[in-house]
C-alpha cells in the first residue's frame, strides 16, 4: 500500500470554481425517484466485523441494490441524458468508453428513451462485462488499447460521426456532460438520511464521483467536513500520482487490477481540481485487499463485487497499515457496485 498524505496541500477555494449556481438544486433527485424502478437503495451499519475494525462504527450505503444494473453509475449515465434530451430535439444515438458498468449505464439510459447506444471498450475486457453492456441494446466497438485511448477512440467517433460523447471525465472543452453526471450522482446523498461521519471512504477512477461526494459534503456541511479518503488500485493508481505530481498525469502502473471499474489512466481535470484541493490522503492499494472485503460483506448479508469491494478494502489497508484512523471514528463506505 501506498500513502500520499494530502492534508497540508489542501486548499479552501470557492465552489463554483467547478460547478454552477445550479449544480445543488435538486433537479436530479426528483428525476431519478421518477424512472420506472427506483427505490432509495439503503444504507446499512456494518455489524460483523474483523477484530481489526472492531472499534469503528462502520456504515455502507449498498449501491449493490440500485436498479437492475447493481451499480452507482446508473444515477450519472442517466441525468446526463435526460439534460441533453432536455435540451435538444431529435433521435441522437450516444456513445462513450467504459472500463465497465458507466457504460452499461449509458447504454440503458439511452435504450429508456428509445435512442441508440454504441460503447467502446478496453482489450481485454470481460466478456461478462461486454455481455452486460449488449444486454441494454448497446452496440460494442473493442479498442485493443488501454482506458485512455479508448475515451480518445470514442471521443473521435463523436466528432466524426455526430454522435453524442456521454463521458463521465472532463478534459479540454468537454466539461458540461461530465459534471451533470456529477450532478446524477448527488441522489446517492440526498435520498439517505444525513450522514455526517468522521471519515469517509472514496474508490476512485477518474476521480468524477469521488469529487461529486466531497462536493456534496462542502456544500452542506461546510463546518463539519469528514476526512476524505480517496482509494484506488496500485496499479492504476492515477489520483494518487496526480496528487503527488500536483497536477493530472497518467498512471505509471502496469494496469493490470481485479478493480475493474478503477482500472484508469488519467483523472478527470474537473473532478481532479475537488481531490487536490479537499481529499485528506489518497491510498493506492494491491488487489489482495479485496477478497478480504467481499468475504467480510458476504458475511453482512451484502453482494459486492471487486470493483464495489475496494472502498472496504482500502478502509482494511489503512487500518492494519496507517495512522489515518484514531480506531474509534464513524466511517461511511460506498459498496459502489454488485456482482456483475
Amino acid at each position: 500500500m501506498k500513502i500520499f498524505d494530502n492534508s497540508q496541500n489542501k486548499s479552501t477555494i470557492d465552489l463554483h470554481e467547478f460547478i454552477t449556481e445550479d449544480f445543488f438544486d435538486g433537479e436530479e433527485f426528483e428525476f431519478h425517484k421518477a424512472l420506472p424502478g427506483y427505490s432509495p437503495v439503503p444504507v446499512l451499519p456494518l455489524l460483523h466485523k474483523p477484530e481489526i475494525l472492531s472499534n469503528l462504527n462502520i456504515i455502507v450505503k449498498d449501491e449493490s441494490r440500485r436498479f437492475h444494473l447493481k451499480a452507482f453509475k446508473a444515477l450519472g449515465a442517466s441525468y446526463a441524458i435526460f439534460k441533453f434530451l432536455s435540451q435538444h430535439d431529435g433521435e441522437f444515438t450516444f456513445c462513450t468508453a467504459t472500463d465497465g458498468n458507466h457504460g452499461r449505464a449509458v447504454a440503458w439510459a439511452s435504450s429508456l428513451n428509445k435512442m441508440k447506444s454504441i460503447v467502446f471498450v478496453p482489450g481485454g475486457t470481460d466478456e461478462k462485462v461486454i455481455s452486460n453492456i449488449r444486454s441494454e441494446g448497446a452496440e460494442i466497438i473493442i479498442v485493443n488499447s488501454d482506458y485512455d485511448d479508448t475515451v480518445k477512440a470514442a471521443k473521435k467517433f463523436s466528432e466524426d460521426t455526430g454522435a453524442i460523447l456521454v463521458q463521465d471525465t472532463s478534459f479540454d472543452g468537454y466539461t458540461e456532460t461530465p459534471t451533470n453526471i456529477m450532478k446524477g450522482y448527488l441522489t446517492q446523498l440526498r435520498e439517505s438520511e444525513i450522514i455526517i461521519p468522521d471519515v469517509v471512504i472514496l474508490q476512485a477512477g477518474v476521480g468524477t464521483w469521488a469529487a461529486a461526494v466531497i462536493l456534496y459534503y462542502l456544500k452542506y456541511f461546510p463546518e463539519r467536513l469528514p476526512k476524505f479518503v480517496i482509494v484506488e488500485p496500485k496499479q492504476a493508481a492515477c489520483c494518487f500520482e496526480s496528487a503527488n505530481a500536483g497536477k493530472p498525469v497518467k498512471a505509471s502502473g502496469n494496469f493490470k487490477t481485479i478493480m475493474a471499474g478503477l482500472n484508469c489512466g488519467t483523472p478527470s481535470l474537473t473532478a481532479f481540481e475537488v481531490l487536490r484541493n479537499y481529499a485528506d490522503y489518497f491510498v493506492a492499494i494491491p488487489d489482495s485487499f479485496i477478497s478480504e472485503a467481499i468475504q467480510i460483506y458476504e458475511t453482512n448479508n451484502i453482494e459486492s463485487g471487486k470493483t464495489g469491494a475496494s472502498g472496504l478494502a482500502g478502509l482494511l489497508a489503512i487500518a492494519k497499515d496507517s495512522d489515518i484512523l484514531n480506531g474509534d471514528e464513524k466511517v461511511l463506505v460506498f459498496n459502489s457496485e454488485g456482482e456483475n
